[in-house]
């Protein structure tokens, strides 16, 4: 009967998860190590879905972007080219307005829904060739990103044009979360949803005095 009021309770994971948490390190404990990217640079952190596919919302970056020094020109997800690097850009990201040392959200300029057991890749760099940069900070010792949607895999620098060839910095992580809402996709057809929960309540009803302490 356990297993029958488990079951029952288990129906309302049908609904989508709003605003979920796909993976992150935010909040670090501190901001004591930092990517430096220059004009030209740019900083790639690569992830592989779980199970479950969800619909791209947000994705947020801790930036020391001095104002009066430019935006990141290069803010975009890209996918996997099949050997651990990122390959064809799929996604742009809205650049927030530049305000100094903070958590900074971009959100995406269309729809994408990051499919389960996929690699995909986060990049944020600057364009040009010369002037003033920005910090991506992250916390030293490293806080590596861990959430119930994806699972962390690298995170590679690259310091002439992209994405000709990284070079991997795993001595400290930059801070960031990458947020989404659980793929309809992911959740049962809506006729089966209501077929299971009307079993279960039907069953529940029939031996509810069960379920209940004696």
């Amino acid at each position: 009967m356990k297993v029958l009021c488990a079951l029952l309770a288990s129906v309302i994971v049908g609904v989508p998860l709003s605003g979920a948490t796909i993976v992150s390190n935010l909040p670090n404990a501190n901001t004591s190590h930092a990517f430096a990217i220059l004009p030209g640079e740019s900083v790639v952190l690569g992830f592989t879905m779980g199970v479950n596919s969800y619909d791209l919302t947000s994705v947020q970056a801790s930036l020391n972007m001095v104002p009066g020094n430019p935006n990141p020109t290069l803010a975009a997800i890209f996918e996997d080219d099949g050997s651990n690097q990122p390959g064809a850009q799929l996604l742009a990201l809205n650049v927030p307005v530049n305000a100094g040392s903070q958590v900074y959200t971009f959100t995406p300029v269309s729809a994408l829904t990051l499919a389960a057991n996929t690699t995909y890749w986060l990049a944020i760099g600057l364009g040009g060739t010369g002037g003033s940069g920005m910090n991506w900070n992250g916390a030293f010792p490293a806080v590596v990103p861990t959430g119930p949607g994806a699972t962390f895999i690298a995170t590679d620098f690259f310091s002439s044009g992209f994405p000709a060839g990284g070079s991997p910095r795993n001595d400290g992580l930059p801070g960031v979360a990458i947020n989404g809402d659980l793929s309809l996709s992911s959740v049962p057809e809506p006729g089966s949803a209501s077929l299971l929960g009307l079993g279960l309540i039907l069953a529940w009803r029939f031996r509810a005095r069960r379920c209940l302490p004696v």
